[in-house]
């Protein structure tokens, strides 16, 4: 049985009381964390200890995206302090998103290895697909700045994950057959920015990919968790909800 944790569900900006992009993945002994963007940190070790997690798979290097393993990193340094680590969890970050992350962290840490030193840590090439454990992770680019990854997490199910994307052809390689589409909708009609989508192109690709479930990601409370749900009911007929942080689901 697979399992989804949301721990993160807001867009680029938390909504009250919540956190950025973050998924909690589970399997047969397995954990991988979908992105891990701020506020996620604190909620995973809600779920489990930190360093028992296998890996931490980022979509693209937007701080609401991967902002918190600045936090995962100081975690793993003072645990292995208090008692070596048994094992680094790793870190797959999109080609080029070493170098990006260490930009960052650069700002108050001049070390070259501030992550490589604690995760293992690897840039994945987006052609091969990714084995952690019971799981596998298949990546599709998709339609963000800058290059972004949907991914396809397989199991006991399928998770799609649209991660940030506009409208494109490889959304629907994506969300093809899955168990359980998880789709951005962070664009309203009235928004004519094309990396986003609106609630009714997420029903949409969900409806004609064959998705099983939709469930709703990326939304900012403003525009209205309703309302988004009532949008994309219009074009997709099947079980549907709006993620919330703390969610579980489990899929099979």
């Amino acid at each position: 049985m697979m399992r989804l944790t949301v721990l993160g569900c807001s867009p680029a900006c938390q909504n009250p009381g919540g956190a950025c992009s973050g998924y909690l993945i589970e399997q047969d002994g397995t954990a991988v964390l979908l992105d891990c963007g701020s506020g996620v940190f604190g909620r995973l070790q809600q779920y489990l200890k930190p360093e028992q997690l296998q890996a931490v798979v980022v979509s693209h290097m937007h701080a609401d995206h991967f902002l918190d393993l600045i936090q995962y990193r100081y975690y793993l340094y003072f645990a292995n302090m208090v008692r070596p680590l048994q094992q680094r969890p790793a870190l797959f970050l999109p080609p080029g998103g070493h170098a990006k992350l260490l930009a960052v962290s650069l700002l108050q840490d001049p070390s070259e290895t501030f992550f490589s030193a604690l995760f293992d840590t690897h840039e994945y090439d987006p052609s091969v697909p990714l084995h952690v454990g019971a799981l596998t992770v298949d990546f599709v680019p998709v339609r963000h700045i800058p290059h972004t990854y949907g991914m396809r997490v397989r199991g006991d199910a399928v998770l799609a994950y649209s991660s940030d994307s506009g409208l494109c052809e490889g959304l629907g390689d994506v969300a093809r057959s899955s168990d359980l589409f998880l789709s951005e909708c962070a664009n309203t009609d009235q928004s004519e920015y094309p990396f986003h989508l609106t609630p009714r192109q997420a029903g949409s690709i969900a409806s004609s990919s064959g998705s099983k479930q939709l469930l709703l990601t990326h939304r900012w409370w403003v525009h209205g968790h309703d309302v988004a749900l009532g949008e994309a009911a219009e074009t997709y007929h099947g079980p549907m909800r709006m993620a919330q942080e703390g969610m579980q689901l489990e899929l099979s």
